[in-house]
């Protein structure tokens, strides 16, 4: 069992982000669970493992690829001993919920075409802890996101987009969810990189509110939720 967290305890530095992505694109990749694991020891809370370490580290892992400083086989090789880890060390954080609560059922998707789609998985850790029924991961086409929001209710759909290239795309997409859905009021979410350089760009695509991380993902879908009538 961890040791609880010593008071002023220093929260990840860029050094540890940095660390530990090398880890995920190491050859074996086994350094990266010792790394968690390690911090865990040390009195670091699950929560704060997902969002100021798992959380920059996917950032990161996108960077290295856009920038070409990494080829595609490797960050996907990293993003998949990423989602291990948080399949197998978020357990305790999403279960650490004593209801499941009524209306909260939220749609969680990349943009298609954009395959930085990381960030999610921690979002969706989140949106499980706080009671949500969540359906999530890679969907491939616009048209696949417009038929589930026509035949299955969700209170909330929520976007990532880590490029300004696919801005009109998700654009359109946010357009054809809010025509489309059998819950005329659904509220949209988005976040992702792109939004984090321009926050300036919540209002162009249509969405309803813009989170930088998991904990205010859900923070800003309860307070659309409380804004937006239930399922009957």
């Amino acid at each position: 069992m961890p040791k609880p967290a010593a008071a002023g305890m220093a929260e990840f530095t860029p050094g540890d982000i940095e660390r530990f992505t090398s880890l995920l694109l190491s050859p074996d990749g086994a350094g990266a669970a010792a790394f968690v694991d390690r911090t865990r020891r040390e009195g670091h809370e699950v929560e704060a493992i997902l969002l100021d370490l798992f959380g920059p580290a996917a950032v990161r892992l996108g960077h290295l690829w856009e920038s070409d400083r990494c080829g595609f086989a490797q960050v996907t090789i990293a993003a998949s001993r990423l989602r291990e880890l948080l399949r197998t060390r978020a357990v305790s954080f999403e279960n650490n919920v004593h209801v499941w609560h009524h209306g909260r059922r939220a749609l969680l998707a990349s943009t298609p075409g954009d395959q930085h789609s990381l960030g999610l998985f921690v979002v969706e850790s989140f949106f499980r802890r706080d009671g949500w029924d969540v359906y999530g991961g890679q969907i491939d086409s616009s048209d696949e996101i417009t038929h589930l929001v026509d035949r299955q209710w969700f209170a909330v759909a929520g976007f990532s987009l880590s490029s300004e290239r696919f801005l009109d795309r998700l654009s359109s997409l946010i357009r054809s969810v809010r025509r489309h859905s059998c819950n005329r009021d659904i509220g949209v979410l988005v976040g992702g990189a792109a939004f984090l350089q321009r926050p300036d760009l919540v209002g162009q695509v249509g969405a309803d509110a813009f989170a930088p991380d998991g904990r205010l993902a859900v923070s800003r879908a309860r307070a659309l939720l409380a804004h937006k009538p239930l399922r009957n």
